[in-house]
């Protein structure tokens, strides 16, 4: 299979940025950024090509590994004849973005300020392997979600770039005579051509594409605080919640009106620290701090009930309504003492042993997914010096 995907890829980048700054009063300011991006990518193919002298280059040693009727490792061959003699051809792109960015700030007094911002941002697109087509394609096109409608049908060779356009208002505040620091925001981002990692799995072995979803939105609030309760202790936390919605999907139609894959519904933290002087170069310092993390789905294939590779051999269509991570929370401990250019501490991290999935891995195509076990509880201690 070695000869199956062997690309090198190369990306040359330029960017260059530029911000304009404006008091229009003396407690106002409005700016204007700009920032043009410039990436050109390059693939070469290595698969070797076939002819007289060497009919087994790129061609399968056994019957084991061809592809169905189609002699060639890389199904790549199939979409072109003059691919076998020729090689699969080289390719190059350039991908470029102008993004400008409005801002405004306004100082209400010393403590309070007000924000708001519009821009646009941008991710270059690139190249899968040589061959991604092809293999998804032939193995893949003949699973439909109903007739008319594939399983997926945007996996190309290549991906298109990724452009949002966001914009966000907010507060920054010190109140309570500078002891209590108090963050507040919203935004709203649309994003075109999000690009997704897809893993597939099947008889070809294991393939990673990116592909893009056409348009989704993703909008929401956070809120952080840190109060200095007194000279020794403090507490802090946030919060965060985000609305994500996938608004069009071409490549899978059916998954519109789905949350957007790794976007939780929401994530905080809360957290107390206390810091004790023992003597005028030697602290005490005591953390706790816990953390949330809401439901997050990681395919765009949620609550669908699909076909999948083993659906032809009696084993029935995939439920896909447990590609998710639940919500779940852990909490954290810190004991140490602190001098003046040293430091020992004692942790302990998900003290509770809380069970979650660290990463899900779907492969709906292959009927299931592919998780990784959080790792549990876990303690240590940290020594740390300054010289």
């Amino acid at each position: 299979t070695d000869l199956l995907y062997d690309d090198t890829f190369k990306t040359n980048v330029y960017s260059i940025f530029g911000q304009l700054a404006y008091d229009v009063v003396d407690n106002v300011e409005l700016a204007l950024a700009l920032r043009y991006d410039s990436e050109q990518r390059d693939v070469d193919n290595n698969v070797k090509t076939c002819n007289s002298s060497t009919p087994t280059a790129c061609r399968a040693q056994t019957p084991l590994f061809a592809f169905g009727s189609n002699p060639y490792i890389n199904p790549a061959y199939t979409a072109n004849n003059a691919y076998a003699t020729d090689g699969i051809p080289d390719r190059s792109k350039t991908f470029s973005e102008l993004q400008p960015k409005l801002s405004a700030n306004w100082a209400v007094d010393e403590d309070i300020s007000l924000f708001a911002s519009y821009g646009f941002g941008f991710r270059s697109g690139g190249f899968n392997s040589s061959g991604s087509e092809a293999t998804i394609n032939q193995y893949f096109g003949n699973l439909f979600y109903e007739p008319g409608v594939p399983n997926i049908s945007n996996v190309k060779d290549d991906y298109k770039s990724e452009t949002s356009e966001a914009a966000e208002i907010g507060m920054k505040s010190i109140l309570l005579d500078r002891h209590l620091q108090v963050n507040l925001a919203a935004f709203y981002t649309s994003v075109e051509d999000l690009q997704f990692f897809n893993f597939f799995v099947g008889p070809f072995g294991l393939l990673r594409v990116v592909t893009n979803i056409d348009e989704v939105t993703i909008q929401g609030l956070e809120a952080d605080f840190h109060w200095n309760v007194t000279d020794s202790v403090s507490i802090y936390g946030g919060y965060s919640y985000i609305d994500s919605e996938i608004d069009q999907y071409n490549g899978r139609p059916y998954t519109e009106g789905n949350k957007v894959p790794y976007a939780p519904d929401y994530t905080g933290n809360l957290g107390v620290e206390w810091l004790y002087p023992m003597t005028d170069s030697l602290k005490l310092l005591a953390r706790l701090d816990a953390t949330f993390v809401g439901e997050t789905w990681f395919s765009p294939v949620q609550g669908e009930t699909l076909p999948n590779l083993f659906t032809g051999f009696g084993f029935g269509n995939g439920d896909f309504s447990k590609q998710k991570r639940d919500a779940y929370s852990t909490l954290n401990l810190r004991l140490g003492v602190e001098g003046e250019n040293w430091s020992a501490t004692a942790w302990g991290r998900n003290v509770g042993d809380e069970d979650y999935l660290q990463e899900i891995i779907p492969a709906p195509e292959f009927g299931g997914s592919f998780i990784h076990q959080s790792p549990g509880d876990s303690y240590g201690v940290e020594v740390t010096y300054k010289f």
